[in-house]
């Protein structure tokens, strides 16, 4: 199969994977929000469980990526995730919140061992100026995902989610068998005294003191990583304006399964700045456009923290700020993808994983914190807004004045 078949399935096996992953989270997240007065706490812990095994086993995962096919890792997570769903089927059929989180920990792990392979993928099918077109694409249809995924939740009563789990096993087997479609490429070779030992701290500390050897790429790891705990707080946000406050009213008053659609809307801003960034991006990366995307971030989360006080202002304020995350992200994304050497492009990736959703653990684990001091959700958007305004003074920094994509 040709690259560009490869890639396009490639593509496919991504949407269908982050369909089913945002279904089932915003399922769980909306179970949480209904259990807010007894269980306040579940949101973050939802994201905290799912997030932890990113930071444990990414790095290692990203070693396995280099050593073996990605490609045949990509369709043994697939299968697995089947049989995942399978088991959240009975954990909604039993209405049971504590299985619940043991089930979103176990998507988590998988997620985790599926995503260096996936990004590291990109690369073999689509290289040098067509790079960051791919990064775009590729990320268009994530969103895409994310649309539909997000959208289709809150729609079931609680009584039929075990629907949900058996539909999410035959999307996930349906995804591993587009996945099968791929072209096998062999792994690049890789020094055999690198033992593959699951051991995250300290992978922490090697990936970082060896991708110091390649000019900006630390900043650009740690500035991908600043917009998933934005990313964190936003997602909690919008679902705790759904919350019933003490005097019975709540900032949204509509259903959760029309809250979730403007979520899922979201995506379709993120997805289009994406695609545009994509395609102006071609021979060149020039370091002031994730700036724009990330000040222009900050801009729609300030505007949301301080104004959002109805349906209407809140998703204006955050489609602004999806639009230009896809201006923020995708720079940053191919500067790893195009610095990091063939051989350490699965362990660094590996390492950019392990640090967005460490990230996303610590943003996780310091909500309930928040909240005991009394920082309600337009506040916790201005603090992301902040993170933001830190992050690109960082990349202004630390991030070389141009990359030239061309040169592979």
């Amino acid at each position: 199969m040709s690259k560009h078949r490869s890639f396009h399935s490639l593509v496919a096996t991504q949407f269908l994977t982050v369909f089913n992953d945002n279904l089932f989270k915003q399922s769980v997240l909306l179970i949480a929000v209904s259990h807010a007065a007894v269980f306040p706490e579940m949101q973050s812990w939802t994201q905290a469980l799912f997030s932890a095994p990113f930071f444990i086993f990414a790095a290692f995962a990203g070693e396995l990526a280099d050593r073996h096919s990605k490609r045949n890792i990509i369709i043994a997570c697939k299968y697995i995730e089947a049989l995942i769903m399978l088991v959240a089927a009975v954990c909604f059929y039993l209405q049971s919140n504590t299985a619940l989180l043991i089930v979103v920990a176990l998507m988590g792990t998988q997620s985790a061992f599926l995503g260096p392979a996936k990004y590291g993928a990109i690369r073999d099918y689509r290289n040098g100026d067509k790079l960051a077109h791919a990064n775009g694409v590729f990320q268009a249809f994530v969103l895409f995902g994310i649309l539909l995924g997000t959208g289709s939740a809150g729609h079931l009563a609680s009584d039929n989610l075990w629907l949900l789990g058996i539909a999410m096993a035959v999307v996930a087997v349906l995804g591993g068998r587009v996945a099968a479609k791929m072209r096998h490429v062999e792994p690049h070779s890789v020094t055999n005294d690198r033992p593959s030992k699951i051991n995250p701290l300290s992978k922490l500390v090697n990936g970082f003191n060896y991708a110091k050897q390649f000019s900006g790429l630390r900043s650009a790891l740690v500035g991908h990583a600043a917009f998933w705990l934005c990313g964190s707080w936003m997602l909690l946000a919008w679902n705790e304006f759904l919350i019933v406050r003490e005097d019975g009213t709540s900032i949204v008053a509509l259903s959760k399964g029309a809250w979730s659609l403007g979520l899922a809307s979201l995506s379709v801003f993120m997805g289009l700045g994406a695609y545009i960034c994509g395609r102006l991006l071609k021979q060149q990366l020039h370091k002031t456009v994730p700036l724009i995307g990330g000040l222009g971030m900050a801009v729609g989360l300030s505007c949301c923290g301080l104004y959002g006080d109805s349906e209407l202002s809140i998703w204006l304020s955050l489609s602004l700020a999806s639009f230009f995350s896809g201006f923020y992200l995708i720079p940053l994304r191919c500067f790893v993808q195009h610095t990091s050497p063939a051989n350490y492009l699965g362990s660094l990736l590996g390492l950019s994983q392990m640090l967005d959703f460490g990230f996303i653990l610590v943003a996780s684990l310091i909500r309930p914190l928040l909240l005991e001091l009394e920082v309600d959700a337009n506040l916790l958007l201005i603090c992301a807004a902040a993170v933001m305004v830190v992050s690109c003074l960082g990349l202004s920094k630390g991030l070389p004045q141009r990359l030239n994509l061309s040169r592979v």
